[in-house]
């Protein structure tokens, strides 16, 4: 490769971790308005993906929507940092600054425009025995899965 074609590379690969980091965030902020929603329909999916990954762990479940006042944003950025496979936000964030490594969107990116019903799985190995009898995309949520239609997924 010529030195255009590196930076040329360079550049997308940067312009990549911004939209990422982009969603991300946006995606920290919709999740935050849930995790705060009287609905307990609309918080107790957050609130309970917030306790499953150890982010707030210290308190159940009651407790947690009873004091929702107590979520932050960064607690919702640490979720989804988490559940991309980095322990901590700022762990994230800093491997996003460099745009040689290479670093997969969060699940969330991957059901933008999915639209419903999708298929729910407890975990990923049942929803790959699903696809692999049946048409769609297995995407990890979690620890759970969902199964989307292929023509949907667009990423």
């Amino acid at each position: 490769m010529n030195s255009y074609q590196d930076n040329a590379l360079a550049t997308e690969a940067k312009t990549n971790s911004e939209d990422l980091l982009i969603a991300l965030s946006r995606e920290a902020r919709r999740l935050h308005k849930l995790a705060l929603s009287n609905s307990k329909m609309k918080s107790l999916p957050v609130l309970r993906r917030l306790i499953n990954s150890q982010v707030l762990s210290q308190l159940s479940l009651v407790e947690l929507y009873q004091q929702q006042s107590l979520i932050q944003r960064k607690h919702l950025l640490n979720l989804l940092a988490k559940e991309m496979g980095y322990n901590h936000w700022s762990l994230l964030k800093s491997a996003l600054e460099h745009p040689e490594v290479n670093i997969e969107p969060h699940s969330s990116a991957a059901l933008l425009g999915v639209g419903y019903p999708n298929l729910w799985f407890s975990n990923m190995k049942q929803a790959l025995e699903y696809t692999s009898n049946n048409s769609g995309k297995a995407v990890r949520v979690g620890e759970q899965a969902v199964v989307v239609p292929n023509n949907s997924v667009t990423h």
